[in-house]
């Protein structure tokens, strides 16, 4: 850590103290994507919202037909850099505050964007600490997942798979709700004899000073209520977690997501599981109704660590009949050298299905364009995909 110190006057000798950390993960990944996939019609395709970048696309059979194709080798580049300080009053009190840039050339505002911003208070030993700022749900901070080695990280990213094969049906693995972080107020109580709990609410989902527009007839938001609580413990070299959260979304849509996990350890090994539902509540928003599985199985030993993980989720993004689906299998393998430096890699194999899981072939794109099938076999109209992939990267904490 780098230590940033006050030194313009005595006045600012007693104000907190900022400390620099961060990461950054560097990734290199070769994949290959199933042949259909390659010459499948894309100029078919219909962004859900063009407002964003998650490339979340549904086919219009009536749009003009062309070709598509993508390089087998991609690079990736992830870092923050932290801020944080931290004071305690005269009372006891713990006052923290913690500001975290993402600095990669992929995102907007030239590369730099804020990602959590928020201060603590309170004493967790005593009464509780509160939270108020940008930063996760209560759902999201109390969540128990499967054992998971994806390169690098003991976490799963959402849109791994995405980054090094191309998922044409925007389906992302779910398995938790309220990560986005929007402006919120969170408690979260002491630890009990091992169990913790936590409430939170965001008044809107939009990151603006003006008022959320979550009423009335031309409302565009929601506020959320999340409630998450876990239980860590264990006795003679053994452990267990489990978990469990609920948050509603109110206003423009009305929806509902649950949540559960958890995992045993022993012996450098653990087992474990996630699930997760979000449901409409109101009708009308069919893209709420989504729900997620995770289990895989893990070891460390020394600076080792591996895990086999599963994801599975299935999204109603249209409520037309069927759901898209992603299914992956993950492999892999860490090694810390020490000193905030991690190498490590996976291998992985993801199939993503469409909710119209038939395939329509033609023979070139203008009879695609036309709708006149044949029998050829160079343009698919289903936005199928399925491939597997091998990445190796290194990660630095300083």
């Amino acid at each position: 850590m780098t230590q940033l110190y006050y030194t313009a006057d005595a006045r600012a000798a007693g104000k907190i103290k900022l400390s620099i950390g961060g990461s950054y993960v560097s990734l290199i990944a070769v994949s290959n994507n199933e042949d259909s996939f390659g010459n499948r019609i894309t100029k078919g395709l219909v962004e859900n919202d063009p407002n964003t970048d998650d490339d979340d696309f549904e086919y219009n059979a009536g749009a003009e037909a062309v070709k598509s194709d993508y390089g087998r080798v991609n690079m990736v580049g992830d870092s923050e850099v932290i801020f944080r300080g931290d004071t305690t009053l005269d009372n006891g009190v713990r006052v923290d505050v913690i500001v975290e840039l993402e600095t990669d050339q992929a995102n907007a505002n030239n590369g730099v964007g804020i990602d959590e911003s928020y201060i603590k208070i309170g004493n967790l030993k005593e009464w509780g600490e509160f939270r108020l700022g940008s930063t996760k749900q209560a759902h999201f901070i109390f969540k128990v997942n499967a054992p998971a080695v994806n390169t690098i990280s003991n976490a799963l990213n959402n849109d791994q798979p995405d980054r090094f094969l191309p998922n044409p049906t925007g389906t992302k693995f779910f398995n938790h709700d309220g990560s986005a972080d929007h402006m919120k107020a969170v408690y979260i109580t002491p630890n009990f004899n091992g169990f913790q709990a936590g409430i939170s609410y965001t008044p809107g989902q939009d990151n603006t000073n003006a008022p959320p527009r979550t009423k009335g007839a031309t409302a565009t938001d929601t506020n959320d209520v999340s409630i998450g609580a876990n239980y860590k413990g264990g006795s003679g070299g053994a452990g267990v977690a489990i978990s469990g959260g609920w948050t509603r979304h109110a206003g423009a849509n009305e929806f509902t997501t649950v949540q559960a996990g958890g995992s045993v350890s022993f012996a450098g090994f653990s087992i474990g599981g996630g699930w997760a539902q979000r449901s409409d509540d109101k009708g009308g928003s069919t893209a709420a109704d989504i729900e997620g599985f995770m289990a895989g199985v893990g070891y460390e030993t020394g600076p080792w660590s591996l895990a086999l993980t599963w994801l599975n989720t299935e999204d109603d993004q249209t409520g037309a009949p069927g759901k898209d689906e992603l299914n992956m299998y993950t492999l892999g393998a860490a090694y810390s050298l020490g000193g905030g430096v991690t190498v490590g890699a996976s291998l992985f194999q993801a199939k993503y299905q469409d909710e119209d899981r038939t395939e329509t072939y033609y023979n070139s794109a203008n009879d695609a364009a036309q709708g006149d099938p044949a029998n050829g076999t160079q343009v698919s109209t289903a936005q199928n995909n399925e491939g597997w992939g091998a990445l190796a990267g290194i990660r630095v904490n300083f």
